[in-house]
């Protein structure tokens, strides 16, 4: 169970730096501003991952199994991770 929750770790992390970098790659054609383009990222990281390609590898229950609660709190923190990443962004090319 340790190993597991490591490599699981290690997944996420690894997931969430290359749609990190994909931003960065979307982001410089679609020019979106930082609140909708963060949150359409943060939501197609959420669609793509944890609503489909996880349940389908069987590595989280599908979304029907899942209570609302949780369901909301992980949109949430998906739209969180889609501003930081967004902001982010910004200031690092601000910078460079």
């Amino acid at each position: 169970p340790e190993q597991q929750q490591t490599l699981a770790t290690a997944t996420h992390w690894l997931y969430g730096s290359l749609w990190g970098a994909i931003y960065g790659l979307v982001h410089t054609t679609s020019q979106l501003p930082e609140p909708a383009g963060g949150a359409l990222f943060g939501l197609t990281v959420w669609g793509v991952g944890p609503l489909s390609l996880f349940p389908a590898l069987k590595l989280t229950p599908a979304p029907v199994e899942q209570d609302t609660r949780t369901l909301i709190t992980n949109g949430g923190l998906h739209l969180l991770y889609g501003w930081v990443t967004a902001y982010t962004f910004k200031m690092l090319s601000r910078s460079a």
